[in-house]
């Protein structure tokens, strides 16, 4: 029995788990060629306060703000809170606030989430950082501007745009903080759902234990349904049945013609007994009288037998 999969993978685990399900040897260079061809994402979470980054993954960033080019898109489906002038937003990728100024300019007060490495940007960050037998474990960039995405299936779509505002020098006029974009590739996750997407026998083994799961639980439902229509039924016979049958009497006239019919009339048409047989197996059974057992036979009888 296997344990439930992570929701997200580091590139190591994501070989692990490759090369443990294809019994092969694959390197991290080959999850980028995947990335490079966006048939994963690699994806990286990040921290914005105030319209600045100041996370990415476990190293605190500064210097660099959202730009008014960013954008956000969203279905109502992903509001969390709607206020006058702010909102908060939650998928299953990230959480976000954002406020709106009396020109309707919004503000990201907060996102902590997951955004993915385009194409473009991935390159640059993992060209030189992804020999054949291996990753280095970090990597600057000295960026003056660049963009970033959340994943392509997230409910909260935003592309935002970072440009670099401020430089800060020491007296002697000289920079002394690097404003780069600095990446851990022990940070760096892949979802678990793009990971199976390599696997098309995986695809197919979900589908059908959904479809299983599916089924068991039609088939529990129907269960359910026919107890129920049971239930149903007994209440109804109960309801219509007369009352007070065999309370007070053993010989309950009334009581043993109903037993009669229940079980000598059952198959009718189907093997039809003579009322003479009834009428025995009435004095076999309860013990009555013959002149009892014939008017029990009449009154149990369902059909007219002079006209059958």
């Amino acid at each position: 029995m296997e344990l439930l999969p992570l929701d997200y993978y580091s590139l190591n685990q994501s070989v692990d788990f490759i090369n443990q399900r294809t019994n092969s040897a694959i390197k991290e260079n080959s999850l980028y060629s995947y990335a490079i061809e966006e048939k994963i994402q690699f994806l990286l979470k990040i921290e914005i306060k105030d319209n600045q980054l100041i996370k990415i993954g476990r190293n605190d960033a500064e210097g660099f703000f959202i730009s008014d080019d960013s954008e956000l898109f969203f279905p109502d489906s992903a509001i969390d809170v709607d206020g006058n002038d702010f909102l908060i937003l939650r998928d299953e990728f990230s959480y976000l606030e954002v406020s709106y100024d009396d020109l309707n300019k919004p503000k990201f007060e907060s996102f902590k989430g997951y955004i993915a490495l385009h194409p473009e940007l991935l390159d640059l960050f993992c060209n030189q950082s992804l020999p054949q037998h291996g990753v280095k474990n970090t990597n600057y960039l000295l960026l003056d501007e660049f963009n970033v995405q959340t994943p392509f299936e997230a409910d909260i779509f935003t592309s935002f745009n970072f440009r670099m505002e401020y430089p800060k020098y020491n007296e002697d006029e000289r920079l002394y903080i690097k404003h780069t974009f600095r990446v851990n590739f022990s940070d760096i996750k892949i979802s678990y759902d793009d990971l199976i997407k390599l696997f098309p026998s995986e695809n197919a083994w979900r589908e059908q234990a959904n479809l299983k799961q599916e089924i068991a639980k039609l088939k529990t439902e129907l269960l359910d349904k026919e107890a129920e229509n049971k239930q149903l039924k007994q209440q109804i016979s109960e309801q219509n049945n007369p009352i007070l049958l065999g309370v007070h009497r053993n010989d309950d006239l009334l009581k043993i013609a109903i037993e009669v019919r229940n079980k000598y009339w059952a198959d009718y048409p189907e093997n039809v007994k003579s009322n003479v047989q009834i009428r025995d197996y009435i004095i076999r059974d309860y013990g009555v009288a013959r002149t009892t057992a014939e008017e029990i036979e009449k009154i149990a009888c369902p059909i007219n037998r002079k006209k059958n």
